[in-house]
């Protein structure tokens, strides 16, 4: 993997989950503070129609030095948006991973 293509900043944010003083669990989000450089290709976007609404849907795809510290069910921070992990490909070997993202439109 070059690392002259890696020109995109990104963190990651994991789901967390705690217990409160009574043992109920509440999940939440917390974001990671280490940064991450990637490469960043759009792969398609527009407009939908989702439940009677018409939403945005844009997808792109992060390539990254390869880490196991994101996991498949995390969320992406770029550019102060969140994005949804919709694929996620391992090339342990090649040193690199690929994050297929949606951009997530709900508040």
């Amino acid at each position: 993997m070059r690392s002259g293509l890696l020109k995109e900043r990104l963190t990651v944010v994991h789901l967390t989950t705690t217990k409160d003083d009574y043992g109920s669990v509440k999940k939440g989000w917390a974001e990671d503070k280490t940064v991450y450089w990637a490469r960043k290709t759009y792969k398609d976007s527009g407009f939908g129609i989702k439940n009677d609404e018409a939403v945005y849907k844009s997808v792109v795809s992060f390539e990254l030095r390869y880490t196991d510290a994101i996991k498949p069910y995390d969320r992406i921070k770029y550019n102060d948006y969140l994005y949804r992990i919709a694929g996620f490909e391992q090339y342990p070997s090649e040193g690199r991973l690929v994050l297929k993202c949606e951009l997530l439109t709900e508040n």
